[in-house]
C-alpha cells in the first residue's frame, strides 16, 4: 500500500513527538493554591516558609540567602508567587496570607507539605531552576547574619515576618 519513504517519515515523526513530549525540562506546573481572594497587588512577591523554626531561602553563587519569589504576572499576586517558587524550589506550596506589603514588595506566609523537618538542611534543586538559584536551604533566621544575605538590610524585617508567619 505505501510505497517510498512514507512509513519511514510516519514512524520518525511519531518518535520525535514522543521524545520530544517526554523532556524532562517540560514538567508540568502545579494549579495555584491559594487561600487568598481578589489578590491585585503589583510588584516583587515573596514566600516566607516556615518549616517549625526553620525558613526555606535560596542561595545564590555567592552564598547568599534570599527568600523565593519575583515579579508578579498577570491579576493575582499569590498565583503568581506560587508559580514562582514552584519554579524556584520544586515546592507546591499554599499560599495563605498577606503577611506584609512594604511599598512594592509583598510577603506572603506559605505553607508546604512536602514532609520536610527542622532535621532537613539542604533540598535539592529542580533542574527547571532558574541558574541562579545555586542551592535551597532551610537555616534559623536568628542564627544568620547580615553578611549572609544577598540584601542584608531584610534581614530584621524578614525575621519579624517569620515571627508573624508561626502559628
Amino acid at each position: 500500500m505505501f510505497k517510498g519513504k512514507l512509513p519511514q517519515k510516519i514512524v520518525l515523526s511519531c518518535v520525535c513527538a514522543v521524545l520530544a513530549g517526554c523532556e524532562p525540562s517540560l514538567t508540568a506546573q502545579p494549579h495555584c493554591r491559594s487561600l487568598i481572594d481578589n489578590d491585585s497587588q503589583q510588584g516583587q512577591a515573596f514566600c516566607v516558609i516556615p518549616i517549625e523554626n526553620k525558613l526555606v531561602v535560596l542561595g545564590d553563587d555567592q552564598g547568599k540567602f534570599s527568600l523565593p519569589g519575583g515579579p508578579v504576572r498577570g491579576d493575582s499576586a499569590a498565583c503568581s508567587l506560587h508559580q514562582h517558587v514552584w519554579l524556584q524550589t520544586g515546592l507546591n506550596v499554599e499560599v495563605s496570607a498577606l503577611i506584609e506589603t512594604d511599598s512594592q514588595q509583598h510577603f506572603y506566609l506559605c505553607r508546604s507539605d512536602a514532609g520536610f523537618d527542622a532535621q532537613t538542611t539542604q533540598l535539592p534543586v529542580p533542574s527547571w531552576a532558574p541558574k541562579r538559584a545555586v542551592s535551597i536551604a532551610l537555616i534559623d533566621p536568628f542564627a544568620s547574619s547580615h553578611q549572609d544575605w544577598a540584601e542584608p538590610d531584610v534581614l530584621i524585617p524578614m525575621r519579624d515576618r517569620f515571627i508573624a508567619a508561626k502559628p
